[in-house]
């Protein structure tokens, strides 16, 4: 029998959050940009975290969940609130000037992310 309530969500469950908890599992269909793959790719281990949980808005946004999370959780949730600092498409309805932010993102993609990508 599954149980669900707000601190548990299937039967068996453990009550945190964690790598292999909600949060992890809820990601874990999650495939990584097709330039992560690469070898050159360079990114500190704790800031990819931002990019692995940067859409699950309830738990970094809306503060749900906060009840099941550890003290490794309570790290990769401010990992993902330092990356959404620089995450453009949340942060002003106005639309954002391509030809001007272009020579910025250049620089970082070289200097991140050296060498061809392969899309």
């Amino acid at each position: 029998m599954a149980i669900f309530t707000s601190n548990r969500l299937d039967q068996g469950s453990p009550n945190y959050i964690g790598q292999v908890t909600p949060i992890s599992q809820m990601n874990r269909y999650h495939r990584p940009p097709p330039m992560v793959k690469l070898p050159t790719f360079n990114i500190n281990y704790y800031y990819s975290f931002g990019l692995r949980y940067h859409s699950f808005y309830p738990w970094h946004a809306g503060g749900d969940y906060k009840h099941l999370i550890t003290e490794q959780d309570d790290h990769i949730l401010q990992a993902v609130l330092e990356f959404n600092k620089y995450d453009l498409y949340t942060k002003s309805a106005a639309v954002p000037d391509i030809e001007e932010l272009w020579p910025y993102y250049e620089r970082l993609i070289d200097k991140y992310i050296p060498g061809e990508l392969e899309w």
